[in-house]
Parts: C-alpha cells; sequence; structure tokens
C-alpha cells in the first residue's frame, strides 16, 4: 500500500500480483506442518475406518513435492481462468488420490487429446 500511495511511475497503476512460487511453499508448508501434526494419530473416515497419514502410500515428502510441482503447473497453465485453475487444482487432488472410482478420481481431469491425463 506504501509503493501506491507513493505513485513512484506517476499515473500508473500498480497491481500485485502472487507469485505462483511463494503460493506454492506456502502450500508445501502447510502440508507438511499437517503431516507432522497429525503424525502417529488415526483418523476416522466414514466408510474406511480408521486410517492414518503415515506409513505406506500416505502423504510423505516425495508425495508433497509431487504435489507442489503439479499444483504450480495447474496456477501457470491457468493464469487468466480463476474457475479452469480451480477445476485443475481439484484435478491434480483427485488424479493423485488413491480413489478406487475412475470416473469419481478423474471427474475434474482435462478432456482433450492434448490432456496430461490419458484416462
Amino acid at each position: 500500500s506504501d509503493v501506491v500511495s507513493s505513485k513512484p511511475y506517476g499515473d500508473i497503476n500498480i497491481e500485485k500480483l502472487e507469485c505462483v512460487v511463494h503460493v506454492q511453499k506456502r502450500m508445501g508448508t502447510r502440508l507438511r506442518n499437517l503431516h507432522q501434526s497429525l503424525k502417529g494419530k488415526k483418523l476416522i473416515v466414514i466408510k474406511l475406518g480408521h486410517i492414518s497419514l503415515s506409513g505406506k502410500g500416505k502423504l510423505k515428502g516425495k508425495a508433497i513435492n509431487l504435489l507442489l510441482n503439479y499444483y504450480g503447473v495447474a496456477i501457470r497453465q491457468n493464469v487468466d481462468n480463476l474457475y479452469n485453475t480451480k477445476k485443475s487444482v481439484w484435478a491434480v487432488l483427485f488424479h493423485n488420490s488413491d480413489i478406487e472410482d475412475e470416473i469419481i478420481r478423474h471427474q475434474f481431469c482435462p478432456r482433450s487429446k492434448t490432456s496430461w491425463c490419458l484416462w
């Protein structure tokens, strides 16, 4: 707000844009904090019973980094379209989950011949 009010470029309007890398970093920090805070705790999921976030195939550093890369790509590919950005972020989450129903798992994936999702 100090830069905008000082008008360093005269009548040229200054607009703040979020840095994608910064957004990815915040997401990674939150995922790692979530993983750390729930370490060793059992979560109750209706229909699945008690599950944990740690162990084989669960949320770990490698999986978090993969999600962050896909998350960044989803944002970069849809800079001017908020709806498509939201849809792409949901596609990343669902596509990288272990949902067995293929229709639900791929419901947000792009539907084109050039899509990254081959389903």
